[in-house]
């Protein structure tokens, strides 16, 4: 079976303190797959490196089979998803708009929702 992410001896660090190193797994496509540990122990940069949003300071990084500095931001938010736990909101969203937020890499050029698009999230706020 393909791995939906692979990843090899990844590590990462803020200054001198090590969060992540020498982690090493895969996830088969269309497996789950749940991180847990107590807090400081890096699963939100795990997250962070799996999203691009940080790079790590070693390690190799594959998500279907490409490396994930292959990935443009576009492609990459197309296959990963990357929700904080907590967002500074200036206004208030409906919850359909913030699922929304989710179709933003494949909408066209003028960034409209379609019938299709607010479908898909009809689909995952009923599965959620």
């Amino acid at each position: 079976m393909k791995n939906a992410i692979k990843i090899d001896d990844l590590a990462y660090a803020y200054g001198e303190q090590s969060v992540l190193d020498g982690l090493t797994f895969q996830v088969g496509k269309a497996e789950c797959f749940i991180i847990i540990g107590p807090n400081g122990s890096g699963k939100t940069n795990l997250m962070k490196v799996l999203a691009g949003l940080i790079r790590p300071h070693r390690g190799h990084v594959e998500i279907m089979g490409r490396p994930l500095a292959s990935y443009s931001r576009k492609k990459l938010a197309r296959r990963i998803a990357y929700v904080p736990q907590q967002v500074a909101v200036d206004f208030p969203f409906y919850v359909a708009d913030v699922v929304l937020f989710g179709r933003a890499p494949h909408l066209g050029t003028f960034g409209m929702e379609s019938g299709k698009d607010r479908k898909l999230a009809d689909q995952a706020m009923a599965f959620t």
